[in-house]
């Protein structure tokens, strides 16, 4: 396999797709795609996907598992944390609980201070 030619045709894969308006067309251009990642610093690696789909064949194919793997929806949702310390939290917990990123949805159920309760 020419490594080259790989990253070459994944990047102009990746540009011809990526609109910057939230436009999932890059999940298209990237469907069937899988980059691994290796940090030296951090440790580890990680594996950005399309989907879940790509997701479930990269770790069937390769033995990786979920906690290092990473969709599109994954990093959006990650990429809207301001805080650096908290994006390596969510990282952290992902990787150890073996498991996916999604959306925060606020509990509906209203939490009642002490002093309501009491009186």
């Amino acid at each position: 396999m020419d490594i080259d030619l790989y990253v070459e045709k994944l990047a102009a894969a990746a540009l011809d797709g990526a609109t910057g308006d939230g436009d999932p067309a890059r999940d298209v251009s990237l469907k069937g795609l899988a980059v691994e990642l290796w940090a030296d610093r951090g440790g580890g690696r990680c594996w950005l996907v399309a989907d879940q789909a790509d997701a479930e064949i990269v770790a069937k194919r390769y033995g990786v598992p979920a906690g290092e793997i990473w969709t599109s929806t994954e990093i959006e949702i990650v990429a809207k944390i301001i805080d650096p310390a908290v994006v390596q939290e969510v990282a952290r917990w992902k990787r150890r609980l073996d498991g996916t990123v999604s959306g925060y949805a606020p509990s509906r159920q209203k939490i009642r201070s002490s002093a309501k309760e009491a009186g």
